[in-house]
């Protein structure tokens, strides 16, 4: 059997959509995807489960899920942590509040995923985690738990909208809340898109060589013909790592894709994947960094995190990645990036000399 929809507790408050066709956009945590034309309304705990995955572009495992929720209902942004080890559910619990803060005026949704012989440690997650957000002001609607192949809402009474034995996970519709939220895939966990970074066989690195105006003019065409596809400006994969080495051509190279060549963001982002797996750790956090703002600004807000990983991995003291990591920590939406690079004209990310 399906679970009533919605179910009458909070999500008898969200207001209804709009009579015209609604085109729902989507949210990652802590993104404002661009294109989004509607907010993302989620009528009851088995929407908000059924979304959980194309909101993190994966299926959670072990994890604590919270969505930020605006007084109109639309989700805000997502964050999720993994269960903790040790005994210090506060500082856990800490790591949530940026996904508040930077909300504005929300309230908060709650999800729990783990296995069933965990339910007490999830129990005192939410317990935890609850206290903290009140003690902000912040009230939680609901709070739901999926233990193995059930779930249920901890927060409702209602016997019939959510009986103590739970649903079975199958009565969740993941496919349609996906092709709803217009995502193309969901991984079956966050391993998964960490693999799509994972290291592959070495490219042979240009020499690094000292540039003049003219030499760093062609670097930057060549670094973004072969990001965008262009064949008659492209520089090898090789060339193009060596050229990222120069901060000005990285930035200028970014500049360029913020402002010109947004329609290729997608093929951009395969591009550098395809850098980053083949770029040796001296070379490696150039295209990861860039990659990372690319996904985070197309609303990929798990793969930008594991790009920005990659990038620290290899080389711990980058900047670039450092403010990134800063940035996503604390969930500033992407156009605050976009806001910045308004006032900042190209000839300061190419340089003088």
């Amino acid at each position: 059997p399906r679970p009533p929809s919605p179910p009458p507790h909070w999500a008898s408050a969200v207001p209804p959509p709009p009579a015209r066709a609604r085109r729902v956009a989507r949210y990652t945590p802590a993104s404002h995807p661009r294109g989004m034309s509607e907010p993302l309304r989620l009528r009851g705990p088995h929407e908000v489960l059924a979304a959980i995955p194309s909101l993190l572009g994966f299926r959670p495992q072990g994890s604590v899920v919270l969505l930020a929720i605006r007084p109109d209902g639309a989700v805000a942004c997502a964050a999720r942590a993994d269960l903790p080890d040790g005994p210090d559910l506060e500082e856990w619990s800490l790591s949530f509040l940026p996904a508040i803060e930077h909300s504005g005026d929300v309230h908060a949704i709650l999800a729990g995923f783990a296995l069933p012989e965990d339910d007490e440690r999830l129990a005192a997650c939410f317990a935890a985690l609850t206290s903290v957000l009140r003690h902000r002001g912040c009230v939680v609607l609901d709070t739901i738990a999926v233990l193995g192949g059930r779930w249920r809402s901890i927060t409702c009474r209602d016997a019939e909208c959510c009986p103590r034995e739970g649903w079975p996970v199958e009565t969740l519709d993941e496919d349609f809340m996906r092709v709803r939220m217009g995502v193309p895939s969901v991984a079956a966990n966050r391993q998964e898109l960490v693999d799509e970074l994972a290291s592959a066989t070495l490219t042979i690195v240009t020499p690094e060589q000292a540039m003049d105006m003219q030499d760093r003019d062609a670097a930057i065409r060549g670094v973004l013909g072969f990001l965008v596809g262009d064949p008659r400006k492209a520089w090898s994969m090789s060339d193009a790592l060596g050229a990222l080495r120069d901060v000005r051509i990285r930035d200028t190279v970014l500049w360029d894709l913020m402002h010109e060549h947004v329609e290729r963001w997608p093929e951009a982002a395969r591009q550098l994947t395809a850098l980053v797996r083949t770029a040796p750790d001296e070379v490696l956090a150039s295209p990861a960094t860039l990659l990372a703002v690319l996904r985070w600004q197309m609303g990929d807000g798990a793969r930008a995190r594991i790009a920005v990983e990659r990038a620290l991995g290899a080389c711990p003291d980058y900047g670039l990645a450092l403010l990134m990591e800063g940035l996503l920590d604390h969930g500033q939406p992407p156009w605050t990036w976009r806001a910045a690079l308004a006032e900042l004209p190209r000839s300061a990310c190419r340089g003088a000399g």
